[in-house]
């Protein structure tokens, strides 16, 4: 059976690039269900308890046991509400955001970059590596992808996923740092040691990217404005590395520079699990002059919620965990896409003890996208509303930002 495992990751790996061939959604998903299946049943212990990233760095595992396994994805046909684990956002250093090696199972990480410029363009970057330590030899085995999507004004101008072979990543476990490369195709994000500071962490970023004649080359410099963060959820380890960020650089399309100057971000999740059982998942930022409230919605049904969390960050300052019985969030103005049912429009609304935030996003296009069998919708939204911290409050009027909600059932 381990030998069986071994060939699985790279079964899994290939699901990961299938966009539109001759699977079905079901088939795909039933293909992806057999396959984690024997992996959990075989290579999962389950442990919990949360990660201290300033005392002790330890890998911790959130796989599950079989039985624990059947029970959760039969969760989708009970009514009954599974409590989701409270977020405890935690303060992170630079072994935290760094590269986290498979132990024994299957290990997914990723990286996120996001970007949304004074030009039109707005940018949205992702690592993945799917991961597991061998059996019967040293080493992992498992791939790494790198996808890129570039939008002006809203709409959707490039996009692509590249594959780099494991075993050509370079990567850190002491501070950030991820490079791939094969043939013209190459990325690196690498922590600047030289100019950050504690207070202060900045991120270089470029790749190299040849895709059927399309090339894209980009250096982008993301210097954090806000504290980073991360905690533990019912699939792993995430947070952002740079809640808000300011982003400069050059990007060229076709030998075309793009200057580009504006607003990132950047996350990160570890010993991350396929949330098979889970319906899915909102997410998303509302950033204004000074402030960046990161929310997340995650749910075991449609309509049933398991859990919510909203952080609020200051710029140049520390961040705050909203109770999240004070945090109303009502998606509505269904609309299909991509032969779904999806919301088109979002109204928060946080009185927190301090913090009162009030926003309504308004979809102004959306770009539909699959990874493994799971549906994604990345969405640029039109914000409306106020945050107010104590006695500061600022406005956001008619500002264009980034959220997504994602299927995995």
């Amino acid at each position: 059976m381990c030998n069986l495992q071994e060939s699985i990751i790279y079964l899994l790996s290939y699901i990961l690039k299938i966009k539109e061939v001759h699977f079905t959604n079901l088939r795909k998903k039933l293909l992806i269900g057999l396959i984690l299946l024997i992996l959990t049943t075989n290579c999962s212990n389950f442990t919990s308890g949360y990660h201290n990233p300033v005392i002790q760095h330890e890998v911790k595992g959130t796989s599950i046991d079989f039985n624990d396994f059947l029970s959760q994805l039969g969760s989708r046909f009970n009514p009954s509400h599974i409590p989701y684990p409270p977020y405890e956002p935690q303060d992170i250093d630079l072994i935290d955001a760094a590269y986290h090696k498979s132990y024994d199972r299957l290990h997914m990480e990723w990286w996120f970059l996001e970007g949304i410029f004074d030009n039109g363009y707005s940018t949205a970057f992702t690592i993945i590596i799917l991961s597991r330590e061998r059996i019967f030899s040293k080493g992992d085995i498992g791939s790494c992808f790198f996808a890129i999507s570039l939008y002006k004004d809203t709409k959707l101008e490039f996009s692509t996923m590249v594959k780099f072979p494991l075993e050509n990543l370079i990567a850190s476990q002491e501070l950030p740092l991820i490079k791939m490369s094969e043939g013209e195709n190459s990325f690196i994000m690498e922590f600047d040691n030289n100019r950050s500071t504690n207070d202060e962490w900045i991120f270089n970023v470029s790749f190299k990217i040849d895709d059927q004649g399309t090339n894209v080359t980009s250096n982008l410099t993301f210097t954090g404005t806000t504290k980073g963060y991360a905690g533990q959820t019912l699939g792993g380890w995430y947070g952002p590395i740079l809640p808000k960020a300011d982003v400069i650089g050059v990007l060229t399309l076709n030998n075309e520079d793009i200057d580009m100057n504006g607003l990132g971000y950047l996350e990160h999740g570890w010993n991350i699990s396929f949330p098979i059982w889970e319906y899915g998942w909102y997410f998303g930022k509302i950033v204004s002059d000074s402030f960046c409230l990161l929310w997340g919605r995650m749910m075991q049904t449609r309509w049933n919620e398991q859990g919510r969390a909203a952080i609020l960050s200051k710029d140049g300052s520390d961040y705050i965990n909203i109770n999240p019985k004070n945090f109303s969030f009502k998606p509505t103005n269904y609309k299909f896409n991509n032969g779904k049912l999806i919301p088109t429009k979002y109204i928060f609304n946080i009185t927190d003890p301090d913090i009162s935030i009030n926003v309504t996003m308004e979809t102004i296009n959306i770009n539909h996208f699959g990874i493994a069998s799971f549906d994604c919708w990345r969405y640029h939204v039109l914000v409306n509303g106020q945050i107010t911290y104590g006695d500061t409050t600022e406005l956001i009027k008619n500002k264009i930002q980034i959220m997504g909600f994602v299927r995995f059932r």
